[in-house]
């Protein structure tokens, strides 16, 4: 409710309120999903404590694990993944977002490897971009790569932009 009210303070107190009604209670499944939920809180309301939140992810893949929740360890794990890749920590993302994507394949959940590779998917894509957009400091895409070049990427930008910057520069792959 405080945080449909945009009243983040107060969300958080109650969320922190309970995790400790739920620690208490001492059912561990609904101790996890409190703390997904106060995870997911903690983002909208524009935390960036990423030691925090990732530890209200740890806690609760732990759980669905020891009782073998498989699917919630995964969407666990998936949320994690991309709140890690949103904070700029792309190894421990990537690897949790792997993690989520090989459980939720063994689990025959198709729609859900489909999101994590929609998730990986735009995150490529947004690398490319970046790599090649004005706004790079580094700038060095930008000047090899034309507009015209970098509209014609299309189906693997990736691929695309290396095999446009090994004709430019006359690298090897």
């Amino acid at each position: 409710v405080f945080a449909a009210r945009s009243e983040w303070d107060e969300a958080r107190r109650s969320s922190r309120a309970a995790v400790e009604v739920a620690r208490t209670v001492g059912d561990p499944i609904d101790l996890a999903r409190v703390l997904l939920a106060v995870a997911d809180l903690a983002i909208q309301a524009g935390s960036d404590e990423y030691e925090q939140v990732s530890g209200y992810y740890d806690e609760a893949a732990r759980l669905f694990r020891r009782f073998d929740l498989q699917h919630w360890f995964a969407e666990a794990s998936f949320q994690a993944g991309t709140w890690a890749c949103r904070q700029g920590r792309l190894s421990q993302g990537f690897k949790l977002l792997s993690r989520a994507e090989k459980v939720f394949s063994e689990l025959a959940e198709t729609g859900k490897v489909r999101r994590v590779g929609q998730y990986l998917a735009s995150l490529a894509d947004q690398a490319v971009a970046l790599s090649v957009s004005d706004d790079n400091e580094f700038k060095l895409f930008g000047r090899l790569i034309n507009q015209a070049e970098l509209n014609d990427l299309d189906s693997s930008p990736m691929d695309d932009l290396v095999g446009v910057l090994r004709r430019r520069t006359g690298a090897d792959r």
